[in-house]
């Protein structure tokens, strides 16, 4: 289903992302409206495997509370048949790209 197994992946502590938003507040937009009940199954399935390879980490959700107070983000998925017949997730992160606070300095051209 992916075109890297999430079992074969593993974390590194070579490297830490940080990816400054200012003070924006988390976005939550509804994850899975475009996707087919076929493709939420696949999902599911795919995010029970990253959850147990410690590769996700579920995000609370506390009843009455405004999420965005909480913490998490959510962005729109869905699934791309790939050429092979696979099907590769894809993220919209519009909203996030607008929100991030530009580097001054990017890394140079090689």
């Amino acid at each position: 289903m992916c075109s890297v197994s999430s079992s074969k992946t593993s974390q590194t502590n070579h490297l830490k992302f940080h990816l400054d938003t200012g003070d924006a507040k988390p976005i939550l937009k509804h994850p899975t409206r475009f996707m087919s009940h076929s493709d939420l199954t696949i999902l599911r399935q795919e995010i029970d495997t990253m959850v147990s390879n410690g590769l996700l980490m579920p995000a609370v959700h506390v009843p009455g509370k405004d999420q965005r107070t909480v913490g998490g983000w959510a962005f729109p998925a869905l699934y791309v048949n790939k050429k092979n017949g696979e099907k590769r997730l894809c993220m919209h992160f519009q909203d996030l790209n607008a929100l991030t606070i530009q580097d001054p300095c990017p890394l140079p051209a090689i």
